[in-house]
């Protein structure tokens, strides 16, 4: 079968074998794969040189092991790709299974084999059957609609405060939903993008703010937001967000960035801001499924476009290299297979 195979100096198309499913996996056809910010950087501590790619994915199972008891042929799934952790430590015990240090030693499309692929063999623990009302298509979102939901729910924003986004990609866009779903009053997005900027006033912002127009306090309109999400993995963002959030202000920083921050420790100091971490997500992939499947968040105006397995290597150019692209998806990958 055809797939999409990482490497440090980019993805490569070659063949594989299909996958045999062991006792406790179930083989899934993949209707869908999006492509993620990770993906292209690599930004996972674990990723394997040989791996195929892959983690944003939804399918249909063929197969299932003997082990296998809550899932059958025929079911449509979603893959948290997270779904398998060590389950003892004190992390797992207590809920917070994100931070369990065996996160990316089984995480698929990372460290085991995804969904970049016409088939894929994952563990019965990493998968969740689709609600009657998602499509494929739309769930194929749930993986990033989670990511931003834990940063929004950690935030501890509520009803009727006011927010401020940095960065107008995928993680930015649905944490923007999320926010005007949950009753946020005002929602500044800053996006240097005119195209990332139209979208994040089609799915929810108040304003969006280009942050080459000048001087960003000037630029915002009203009171000064209480809450920040930074989604953009540039340092340099927290400094302005610090200066921007109003005293007391949470900024909750979901974006990845190996470079250290720079901001006056008297900023955060006097205006005693709170600086917040969040990592991929717990119990938020099936609130994810739900809000896609009753139509409570529209993903589909962050897809960019549906591509062939063949245009996987040009999907990576693109989202690497034009900033107007959001989020492409891969299909017909099962169609694209030289074997079976």
């Amino acid at each position: 079968m055809r797939a999409a195979i990482f490497y440090p100096d980019g993805p490569q198309l070659e063949e594989r074998p299909e996958p045999t499913p062991g006792a406790d996996d179930a083989l899934v056809q993949v209707e869908y794969c999006g492509i993620c910010g990770s993906d292209l950087h690599a930004a996972e501590p674990d990723f394997r040189a040989g791996t195929i790619m892959g983690h944003e994915f939804v399918g249909t199972v063929l197969e299932v092991g003997a082990d296998v008891r809550e899932f059958r042929v025929g079911d449509r799934v979603a893959v948290n790709p997270n779904g398998v952790v060590c389950g003892h430590c004190e992390f797992c015990r207590s809920g917070r299974a994100n931070l369990c240090a065996d996160v990316w030693k089984y995480s698929v499309g990372v460290a085991r084999d995804g969904g970049l692929a016409p088939l894929a063999a994952v563990d019965q623990r990493t998968l969740y059957r689709l609600p009657d009302g998602a499509s494929f298509r739309h769930a194929a979102l749930v993986e990033p609609l989670a990511v931003a939901l834990r940063a929004v729910k950690s935030s501890g924003i509520t009803l009727g405060d006011n927010a401020i986004v940095f960065g107008g990609g995928p993680i930015g866009l649905l944490a923007t939903a999320l926010l005007r779903a949950g009753g946020a009053t005002d929602i500044s997005v800053v996006e240097p993008s005119a195209v990332r900027r139209e979208k994040a006033v089609a799915v929810g912002a108040t304003r969006a703010i280009d942050p080459g127009a000048g001087p960003l306090a000037e630029l915002l309109v009203g009171p000064r937001p209480r809450y920040g999400f930074d989604a953009t993995g540039v340092p340099e963002v927290v400094k302005d967000a610090v200066g921007v959030l109003a005293p007391g202000g949470t900024l909750t920083i979901s974006g990845w960035s190996k470079r250290l921050p720079s901001f006056a420790a008297q900023d955060l100091i006097f205006k005693e801001i709170t600086l917040r971490g969040s990592f991929i997500y717990t119990t938020e992939f099936d609130a994810a499924l739900a809000m896609i499947a009753t139509g409570r968040i529209d993903v589909e105006p962050l897809i960019s476009g549906v591509l062939p397995v063949s245009e996987v290597p040009a999907a990576f150019d693109a989202m690497g290299n034009s900033p107007e692209v959001t989020k492409f998806l891969i299909s017909d990958l099962h169609a694209g297979s030289t074997e079976g």
